[in-house]
């Protein structure tokens, strides 16, 4: 019997009764999973298992060659399809750990094939199985323990769980239908493993022990292979054989076969060289016989021409390197030698040196190699009638860098007096270089470094002959310094450098991003140096201060070029022997300029700098003034500005957000800046002229509107965004501070069908400028609008006294298919009436006068008139449509199957005006579905699929968002969605309608279908519900016979029938049976949560007829 501690026990986690002889390998308690790989699975016809158990957990009981009688497995759940057919039980020993891999170690039937019903057991107790043959262990190997049913096992739940513990490589599995699974290596595997028992009997040691410490004496040579052992007490000689890989000693089959005598170790002779032998050895024990071989030991012959050793490059140079080793003693006929490029293959061609070396040479040398290249050799040693030894490399080395390889190895250049009778520097392309990324050109260079010293006044031509085209020069102040000069590959004949330090050094890349030809560089002092850093300031309307940076001359020349008037640079003087710097007058308002300046350095003149181009603003406008936007969002004299706030003022001029549109939407005429405010963080500034107030005292007067995005309702939700602003600004100092005139927020902020804004200037007396700065904000809102500015007036009061008009807001009568106008005067002046240009409304006092009736989706022009007509203004056309009729999904219109109204010229819907219905958007849609409209149709008779489409001509929406639902509101379930999946060409040369095709649906049930625009986009369309596939006759008979519903399910399919309802079976779409139920009732309920997602078919037998239905489970 045997024993061990209980300490041992515990630490190791295994239970061992001692009175069973049994050991229980796992304690885990987690279940394989009803569908999921155990040594039990009925979820396919057939299958084939694999787990390992490692022999630190059966030492934990077992001793060497005690033979395990049987096992079993802790069940968990039954196998309902009875007993596993042909269930074979393997077991082997191995080296293996656990189940990565398919194991493919030898192994015996311990279990011959034959029907095993497993029994469900509670935790901790298992189900036995007894073995036909014992597997005796050898003490040292893991065992692997293999099981397998070729079936075929009926697909029935549950199929049967075991209990173990989870984790990676548990186990391994290969499972399939309709087939065998024995003979098919595992394929996947399992994060769990099973528990196990087994029952064992003591086993009885061999008489004749096998040696052991049996290893490879690891001295091969090209002949000789050996092997070492322990002696074993019992034994008085020892049997050793030799053969090919994979023979069976004992068999004859052995190249060689000898007895060893009492040694422990042997060596084979005259075996092949460069050949793999397996060796095996056994105890010889005289009266006792003999013991298992032990083996293979697997070894191979060395080659008989070995190659050299310690080999090694030294002596590198940027044109040469050398390479030495120790000689083999066979090298008879000495080396082979070859040097290639990295990743060169020797003895095939593609060496660019090669040669041979005597024995004792021992070293060799390559000269005429390329800087900055990485190589490699290859030696192989000459055995004569032993023929050669493998390549041995690759050594591999890069040469040094030579001469302007590197910024810190230049080539070193002098500055001359006259290049014309110097010699110049050679940059040979053809046959180096090497690269480096200049600011202008970050890829492809191929190149060279020189090295100069600036002359005393910083200025040097650079002259460039030669064969090289598409030089690149690119200057530094230092090897590793700051860039002062960059040329992409347009290096001329001479160019100037200015502008550097007199007497410092400098590093010069000159470069080709496709190397060839060879550069003559040439360097240059210049006595009379072109000027740099030009300049314009102090810009007025007709003068401005030209400046630049000079030498010690003292006089220079100016060109202006007029751009405005398609000028261009003449290379003459328009003012001579100016100073340094110099007023421009005589210049034009709101003009654009370019300017170059030249050296005078007595008796010559430098080359032309420049140009440098500045514009000259307007001139401060003397009100009356109107900016009506009729042109652009910047006419002439206004400007955008991309960022700033109002207390650092605008920056990025020139570019912004404001856009040339419509005022509040309305019309098809752009005349009026609008903002389209929806994100976070931008800053948008619009820039008025300079006005002239000293004359007078004046007013300024705007129109201003706040809309929807891309249309003139009333903007949603909070109007504008959380902390989005619009300030209109003014500045008294040419723009160096602003100060507020009006905040919009949204606490305050205009009507959308427009107000009209007054403010007195009387208190400014000098020039001002306007500014519109609007803002997101840093909060992301949900609110997205327009706003817009128009009517931009500067003037005089006028004599009369205007009314002032709050608001005008539209009240909707969509029930008769009008709207009305509410006023809001809130100063009456000496306004009189109200005109919509058919009819007047007295104003008699302050508050709302009501106007119109006027038919949904007209247009109202309203003016405001005076008794002195100088003060009569316009208030914003106003244009407003009532939502359609099935704007909510209460008030969907129903659509009739295969009705066919679509033609390509019909309508049936819209959804101009629409607004949010609240019932979310479907899952294609590009945004929320603030503008969409609702349909629905019931399905008739013999209809198993249907089509959805707006995909038609005739319509005005040219891009539509479609989603089809069933449920009701407030629970509605997507079933499809579409946004561009038609395919007919609309008038806006695309096809972005929306096409659902082929869609499963049930008799006699309702349905909803969602039609909104992409984006903003509105107007009409035509929906068509067609039918795709009609059902068969016994389908129509079942409809009729019963109903079932939700189709899709998630969890419970109910059926209904008038008659009792005898057999439900349901398949999945390969016919295997996953569901049954015998209800005898009228209704009966299925539980489908434990399925997988896909189609189904039920079953339905009721009065001795059977009719089956396809559902979707999601």
């Amino acid at each position: 019997m045997k024993k061990i501690t209980l300490m041992l026990l515990v630490m190791l986690a295994f239970c061992w009764q001692s009175n069973s002889q049994s050991i229980i390998i796992g304690t885990g308690t987690d279940d394989s999973g009803n569908t999921g790989s155990d040594p039990i699975d009925g979820y396919f016809n057939s299958f084939r298992y694999q787990v390992v158990y490692t022999a630190a957990e059966l030492s934990a009981s077992l001793t060497p060659f005690d033979e395990i009688t049987a096992l079993g497995w802790s069940i968990s759940e039954d196998y309902a399809g009875g007993a596993l057919l042909g269930y074979t039980i393997k077991m082997g020993h191995t080296s293996a750990t656990n189940s990565a891999a398919h194991d493919a170690s030898t192994t015996t039937i311990v279990r011959n094939a034959a029907d095993y019903d497993p029994t469900a057991t509670a935790a901790g107790t298992f189900d036995m199985i007894t073995f036909d043959t014992n597997f005796v262990w050898n003490g040292v190997d893991n065992v692997l323990v293999e099981v397998c049913s070729d079936g075929q096992n009926p697909f029935s739940s549950p199929y049967g769980q075991v209990r173990g513990t989870s984790g990676a490589d548990g186990s391994r599995r290969y499972r399939v239908d309709a087939n065998t699974a024995c003979g098919v290596d595992t394929n996947n595997v399992n994060t769990h493993r099973p528990n196990i028992q087994f029952n064992y009997i003591d086993g009885t040691p061999p008489a004749c022990l096998t040696p052991a410490n049996v290893a490879s004496n690891g001295n091969p040579t090209p002949t000789t292979l050996g092997m070492t052992w322990t002696l074993e007490p019992n034994a008085s000689d020892y049997q050793v054989e030799i053969g090919a890989p994979g023979f069976l000693p004992g068999t004859g089959a052995a190249i060689a076969a000898a007895n060893a005598g009492n040694a422990p170790g042997v060596a084979f002779g005259t075996l092949t060289p460069e050949t793999t032998y397996d060796m095996y050895v056994r105890s010889d024990c005289t009266t006792d016989g003999f013991s298992e071989w032990v083996g293979p030991i697997t070894d191979t012959t060395l080659a008989s021409c070995l190659p050299i050793t310690n080999g090694s490059v030294n002596n590198v140079t940027d044109t040469a390197g050398g390479f030495t080793w120790t000689d083999e003693p066979n090298g008879s006929l000495g080396y082979e030698i070859e040097l290639g490029a990295s990743g060169f293959t020797p003895g095939n061609g593609e060496a660019i040196q090669s040669g041979s070396a005597n024995q004792g040479d021992q070293g060799v040398g390559f000269t005429g190699l390329t800087p900055s290249t990485d190589y490699e050799i290859y030696i192989r040693t000459n055995c004569d009638t032993d023929g050669f030894s493998v390549w041995e490399g690759p050594f591999s080395f890069t040469t040094l860098s030579g001469p302007g390889d590197a910024c810190n190895l230049p080539i070193a250049a002098t500055v001359e007096t006259d290049c014309s009778t110097a010699t110049p520097t050679s940059l040979d392309f053809d046959a180096g270089g090497t690269e480096t990324l200049p600011s202008c050109d970050l890829f492809g260079n191929n190149g060279y470094w020189i090295e100069v010293t600036a002359p005393a006044n910083g200025s040097m031509n650079v002259y460039l002959g030669g064969t090289a085209t598409s030089v690149g020069l690119a200057v530094y102040d230092s090897c590793g310094g700051n860039e002062v000069f960059c040329d992409n590959n347009s290096l001329g004949a001479v160019t100037e450098i200015s502008g550097l330090t007199g007497s410092a050094t400098y590093s010069l890349y000159f470069w080709q991003d496709t190397a060839g030809g060879v550069a003559e560089i040439c360097f240059e002092e210049i006595n009379c140096a072109s000027p740099t850093a030009l300049a314009a300031t102090d810009i007025m309307t007709t003068s401005a201060v030209l400046s630049w940076t000079g030498g010690s001359e003292t006089l220079w020349d100016i060109e202006l070029v007029d751009i405005t008037a398609s000028g261009t640079a003449t290379g003459t003087a328009t003012a001579s022997g100016v100073s340094n710097p110099y007023t421009q007058m005589s210049l034009v308002e709101n003009n654009d300029y370019e300017f170059y300046v030249r050296a005078d350095c007595g008796g010559t003149t430098s080359d032309w700098a420049g140009p440098f181009a500045f514009s000259t603003p307007c001139s401060a406008f003397v009100p009356d003034y109107l900016e009506s936007f009729d042109v652009s969002v910047a006419p002439d004299c206004w400007l955008e500005a991309g960022s700033g706030d109002p207390t650092t003022g605008p920056s990025d001029f020139g570019s912004g957000f404001w856009n040339h549109d419509e005022f509040a939407n309305i019309g098809s005429t752009n005349n009026s800046a609008q903002i389209n405010l929806y994100t976070d963080n931008r800053e948008d500034w619009l820039i008025s002229p300079m006005f002239d107030l000293s004359g007078g005292s004046y007013e300024l007067v705007y129109t201003v509107a706040l809309t929807d995005f891309g249309n003139s309702n009333p903007p949603e939700l909070n109007g504008m965004g959380s902390d989005d602003e619009v300030q209109v600004l003014i500045s008294d100092d040419g723009g160096a501070s602003w100060t507020n005139l009006i905040t919009y927020n949204q606490s305050s902020f205009p009507s959308e069908t427009g107000d009209v804004e007054t403010f007195d200037l009387s208190a400014y007396t000098g020039n001002v400028q306007f500014a519109i700065w609007a803002t997101d904000g840093s909060v992301d809102d949900s609110e997205d609008y327009d706003f817009f500015v128009d009517e931009f007036i500067v003037r005089t009061p006028l004599a009369c006294t205007s009314a002032v008009v709050d608001s005008s807001t539209v009240v909707d009568d969509c029930g008769n298919g009008q709207f009305f106008v509410d006023v809001d005067i809130t100063t009456v002046g000496d306004a009189t009436q109200i005109n919509d240009g058919s009819n007047t409304y007295a104003i008699s006092g302050t508050g709302v006068i009501q106007v119109g009736p006027y038919t949904s989706g007209a247009t109202v022009a309203l003016a405001i008139e005076h008794s002195d007509v100088s003060c009569d203004f316009n208030l914003a056309d106003i244009t407003f449509n009532c939502p359609p009729v099935n704007d909510e999904i209460a008030n969907a219109i129903a659509i009739t199957v295969d009705e066919g109204f679509c033609d390509g010229t019909n309508t049936n819907g819209t959804n101009v005006a629409a607004t949010d219905s609240g019932e979310g958007a479907g899952s294609c849609f590009n945004a929320a579905a603030d503008d969409d409209v609702w349909f629905t149709f019931t399905v008739p008779a013999g209809t198993a699929t249907v089509d959805v489409s707006t995909d038609f001509t005739g319509g005005t929406l040219l891009d539509s968002e479609i989603a089809l639902y069933s449920g009701t509101s407030g629970s509605l379930v997507e079933l499809a969605c579409s946004q561009d999946e038609g395919t007919t060409v609309l008038s806006n040369g695309f096809s972005w309608n929306s096409l659902i095709t082929d869609l499963a649906v049930t008799v006699g049930e309702t349905y909803y279908v969602q039609v909104a625009g992409y984006n903003a986009n509105t107007g009409t369309f035509c929906l068509d519900v067609s039918t795709n596939q009609v059902l068969g006759i016994d389908d129509v008979k079942d409809e009729a016979a019963f109903s079932y519903y939700p189709n899709p399910v998630k969890n419970t399919l109910t059926l209904s029938a008038q008659n009792t309802i005898e057999s439900v079976t349901m398949y999945n779409m390969l016919g295997q049976e996953v569901l049954k139920a015998t209800p005898n009732n009228l209704d009966s309920e299925l539980d489908m949560s434990n399925l997988e997602s896909g189609a189904y078919f039920v079953r339905v037998t009721i009065a001795n007829i059977t009719s089956t239905v396809r559902v979707i489970k999601q």
